[in-house]
């Protein structure tokens, strides 16, 4: 019970962040964290991680969608709720054809990359939000570039807000760490700027949030856009996996008394974004910050699912008619994705891999390169395509070494590690390590 009251007063902000972030209206973000939810609470094989909109998904939907229409038109609200249903069938299709495997595919120097330049990403996507001039501009360096030439364009009390906000968060943080500091923000913004009027003194505001559920239909297909989105789909769906797996696996416990399921996961994220197209919701995963503190709050259920979706619910159908009279800064909005992010940026496990495998760290760091330069999708793909390159290399080109005998005992072993070992002068004893086959024949021809 308390552990869903927790998630839910974490997930009125963040829900509503992360839709604008996706480029849709808040609204979406609530819908997202009420069924979707439900769904995988009944079909989900783990009871520690929070299902709902993250970052990562948010992302990838506007980076996708924004080429297809205009963020906020209703075409691309229509785009967003076909490709929540196409990311649904194809995590389900995946389920029932026991392809849970595919998680392998994505090494952890293509994960840590990736995140990193997506937290980057995101983080520039709300610098106009935070500065108050909207700019175009092909990727996150060149509006960066674009705000400084224009800083004295910036809107002081925009700007005064978004300051505000992240330093209140930054010190909550660490101050105090259990005051939901996310809402209290978001509740005192919003009384501060129906007071003092800020829509009125040039702040962007939200100041419309429809009330009650939006009714239940299902989404109707542009046949001739599905190739375009396909793509599409399939990285949300394959990044809302892997990041769900790979909160699972950080939450399990030896105590646990079942283990978590790939292939029932992607059946159950599959139905939750399923059903939550059709009440037009945007694709869901797991949460590292919600599913953190639902630990924390000792949830052992699935109860804490349900708990956090009718608050949700309340929240829908009674309180967001307050936006009309105390409407919401965006800079608010802007701030709490900010400091939400920040702990994707993997600074130590850089760093880490620096030191102990270079080879590791290359794929790393072209992934990074890429997401930052080209995009989320390319940087992706580009990732996971260096990675099997150097998968296919290693095969080919195994290690192999010399054995001896080492003195005294009847065991042979590597001659370059050890010192008290002997060498047979008319027998030559060597380790090929892998799986001799057609394409590192040739090599193992060259070494012997």
């Amino acid at each position: 019970m308390v552990s869903g009251l927790v998630i839910g007063v974490m997930l009125i902000p963040q829900s509503m962040g992360y839709a604008v972030l996706a480029g849709l209206p808040p609204e979406f973000g609530l819908y997202a964290s009420i069924f979707p939810p439900l769904m995988y609470a009944l079909l989900g094989t783990s009871n520690k991680i929070s299902i709902g909109p993250v970052a990562l998904d948010a992302i990838l939907i506007l980076s996708g969608l924004s080429v297809l229409a205009e963020p906020g038109s209703d075409r691309y609200l229509q785009l967003a709720v076909e490709l929540t249903l196409l990311v649904g069938l194809i995590q389900f299709l995946f389920g029932l054809l026991r392809f849970g495997f595919i998680v392998n595919f994505l090494s952890y120097p293509v994960v840590v990359g990736y995140t990193s330049a997506a937290a980057i990403i995101i983080i520039g996507s709300q610098l106009q939000n935070l500065t108050g001039v909207h700019v175009d501009s092909a990727n996150v360096l060149d509006l960066c570039y674009q705000l400084l030439l224009n800083i004295s364009d910036w809107h002081r009390i925009t700007v005064a807000i978004a300051v505000t906000s992240l330093l209140f968060i930054f010190f909550c943080k660490r101050l105090v760490p259990k005051l939901p500091h996310a809402l209290f923000l978001l509740v005192s913004t919003m009384l501060l700027s129906g007071l003092f009027h800020a829509g009125q003194a040039g702040v962007d505001v939200i100041n419309s949030v429809p009330s009650g559920f939006p009714a239940l239909q299902f989404p109707d297909f542009d046949f001739a856009k599905l190739g375009e989105l396909l793509p599409v789909a399939f990285t949300v769906a394959l990044m809302g996996f892997v990041g769900t797996m790979s909160i699972c696996k950080s939450q399990e416990s030896t105590k646990d008394k079942r283990s978590v399921q790939p292939n029932q996961e992607l059946i159950a994220l599959g139905l939750a974004n399923a059903l939550g197209a059709m009440f037009r919701s945007f694709p869901v995963s797991a949460s590292f910050s919600r599913s953190a503190a639902l630990r924390e709050a000792g949830a052992l259920t699935q109860v804490s699912a349900l708990v956090s979706s009718g608050l949700i619910a309340v929240t829908v159908l009674f309180l967001t008619p307050l936006f009309t009279d105390y409407p919401l800064p965006k800079a608010v909005l802007a701030a709490i994705i900010v400091m939400s992010v920040l702990g994707l940026f993997k600074y130590k496990e850089m760093k880490t891999l620096f030191q102990q495998d270079r080879k590791e760290f290359l794929i790393l760091l072209v992934t990074f390169v890429i997401t930052l330069l080209l995009g989320v999708q390319q940087g992706l793909l580009v990732g996971v395509a260096v990675s099997l390159i150097l998968v296919i290399y290693n095969s080919t080109t195994p290690h192999m070494t010399e054995l001896g005998k080492l003195d005294g005992e009847d065991l042979y072993r590597n001659i370059h590690r050890f010192e008290t070992i002997s060498v047979r002068k008319d027998v030559l004893i060597f380790r090929f390590d892998a799986p001799l086959y057609f394409a590192n024949k040739d090599y193992f021809k060259t070494r012997l």
